[in-house]
């Protein structure tokens, strides 16, 4: 780290981090009618201009405080949900009562990743690792070539861009008959 980003010698840390992970449960809405559902359970306005794309936002759910985060790996609208350990029967037993009249649908991880691939959405550890390039992995649209400084392995991602450069790349398959 820098000498002027740390605190003088001696002084208390500017921030603190603590792991909370296991006072936390997850819960996901995910699909069209996500934020239809997250609206009849918060007094929250969630409409996409006060809760763009990859925001996080305090909501209250029943009686609980939780941490909602609209983001999605299955290509529609949704949200994670980080509710307090505590709390997580409660907010899952309103989901349920206020998504029965929606055909709230009971899908576990294993149908999110089905969804990720069939979106094309990458996943690192599953599907890339940091052996893959920008462009190897399709995702140099991603970088901003024209970032004033440019960024660590800007000349290595340029020296991949054009027509016959690439050695591999990660495609998908559709099949059109899975059986």
């Amino acid at each position: 780290p820098c000498p002027q980003c740390l605190p003088p010698r001696g002084a208390a840390p500017a921030a603190t981090v603590s792991d909370v992970t296991g006072g936390l449960a997850q819960i996901n809405l995910q699909g069209p009618r996500s934020r239809e559902l997250l609206a009849a359970l918060t007094s929250a306005d969630v409409s996409d201009a006060a809760f763009p794309f990859r925001a996080a936002r305090r909501v209250d759910i029943g009686c609980a405080l939780v941490l909602a985060t609209r983001i999605t790996y299955v290509g529609e609208l949704g949200y994670e949900l980080f509710v307090p350990a505590e709390s997580a029967a409660h907010v899952y037993e309103a989901i349920v009562a206020a998504g029965e009249p929606l055909g709230l649908v009971h899908a576990g991880l294993k149908a999110l990743g089905s969804l990720r691939l069939e979106k094309g959405y990458r996943d690192y550890g599953h599907d890339l690792d940091n052996l893959d390039t920008l462009h190897e992995a399709g995702l140099g649209f991603t970088a901003a070539f024209d970032k004033p400084g440019g960024f660590v392995g800007i000349e290595a991602a340029r020296a991949q861009r054009g027509p016959g450069v690439l050695t591999r790349r990660l495609v998908q398959v559709l099949l059109t008959d899975p059986e």
